[in-house]
């Protein structure tokens, strides 16, 4: 599919060119991405849903571009705002990019990113997620933290770091211009609206109708030492925040 867009073309977003969100699974993402794209004046959601039925995952949405998941148009910077699950070591996001990631406590994040699996497989929602994970489940929540590969189970270290490295994901996130919590999403929102300048108001999206009860006590503790690593690198992200106020 060919692009072609006008030479010298981009926004001007607080002295920005563009905004690019790194998308950590089952962080609030869905909702973030809802909010900046009703940004054309559209609802957020239908925006989305005309991005998934259109080739190359580009729309346009009155005078803004917007783009999902296509690497070589993220590469490119030719829209106002796009997002993807690309780590950021397989990316070369261009310069004057607004970058923002949203982070969140590790065992709530995993056992969404469970639960939504859940929801696809019971329901049969046909999603890339199911022919991937299909063989890490064994019948059992504990199969399946157990069986995952690391980029999966630690999700958030690994968007930062190919090599699971705690110092340099957190030198990236800190690199961001702006990084934030799910537990504190509202005030991530309000700080977000005013370091662009744009109007964002807080939504909420995708939430999973399956319950925990199948996720024992004991399960928690094993999976809370596998996800040692991500809540050292959350704990130095929070106390570099709280120094910094």
């Amino acid at each position: 599919m060919n692009y072609v867009f006008p030479d010298g073309f981009y926004y001007n977003i607080s002295g920005y060119e563009r905004i690019y969100h790194i998308h950590n699974e089952k962080t609030g993402g869905t909702s973030l991405n809802y909010i900046f794209l009703s940004q054309g004046g559209e609802s957020g959601e239908e925006v989305y849903s005309q991005m998934l039925k259109t080739k190359g995952w580009c729309v346009i949405s009155n005078d803004k571009i917007f783009v999902g998941w296509n690497k070589f148009l993220i590469e490119k910077g030719y829209y106002f705002y796009a997002f993807s699950h690309i780590p950021t070591h397989m990316l070369k996001i261009p310069s004057n990019t607004f970058t923002v990631t949203c982070l969140r406590d590790p065992i709530n994040r995993f056992i969404s990113n469970y639960k939504e699996y859940l929801t696809y497989k019971t329901k049969n929602i046909k999603h890339p997620a199911l022919k991937h994970r299909n063989k890490f489940y064994g019948g059992s929540f504990k199969d399946y933290m157990l069986s995952v590969p690391r980029k999966l189970l630690l999700g958030q270290l690994y968007m930062f770091s190919e090599s699971f490295n705690i110092d340099e994901a957190y030198e990236k996130i800190r690199s961001c211009s702006y990084f934030f919590f799910t537990e504190q999403f509202s005030a991530g929102i309000n700080d977000l609206s005013s370091k662009t300048g744009l109007p964002l108001k807080t939504i909420h999206a995708r939430k999973s109708s399956i319950e925990n009860n199948s996720i024992s006590d004991e399960d928690k503790i094993i999976l809370r030492e596998l996800l040692e690593p991500e809540y050292f690198l959350m704990n130095k992200l929070k106390n570099a925040m709280e120094h910094s106020c």
